[in-house]
């Protein structure tokens, strides 16, 4: 594992404990700095990140193939004991190679929690 930084949210349950999924929103970007343009995938498999509870990587992408203007994406949560009242989330960006001059800029939100179709 390398280097990391981590924030916290906490996403208040309700509904059906076995039908919830949160609907997270991210975008990525990164600058090539000796021409100052954009390269697609130039730093692909480098800087990850991920939504964890407790111990459980719930959800985990790319930095480096996020689009800049961003995606949603769905995450199904495991089976929710009842007396669990909100979800104390660590969003987690994780370097996984060594790299220079990789300058991520992310957006990452907002969070909402679903009730899930059977």
């Amino acid at each position: 594992m390398g280097e990391y930084a981590e924030l916290q949210a906490v996403v208040p349950v309700s509904g059906q404990r076995h039908r919830l999924g949160l609907l997270l929103f991210a975008s990525s970007t990164n600058k090539d700095l000796f021409s100052n343009t954009m390269v697609p995938f130039r730093w692909a498999d480098y800087r990850f990140i991920q939504v964890i509870w407790e111990d459980q990587v719930l959800w985990e992408a790319d930095l480096g193939r996020i689009p800049g203007k961003g995606d949603w994406f769905l995450v199904r949560l495991p089976r929710l004991p009842e007396d669990v009242k909100e979800l104390k989330l660590r969003i987690r960006v994780e370097d996984r190679r060594t790299s220079m001059n990789n300058y991520t800029i992310c957006y990452f939100g907002p969070i909402r929690l679903l009730e899930l179709p059977e």
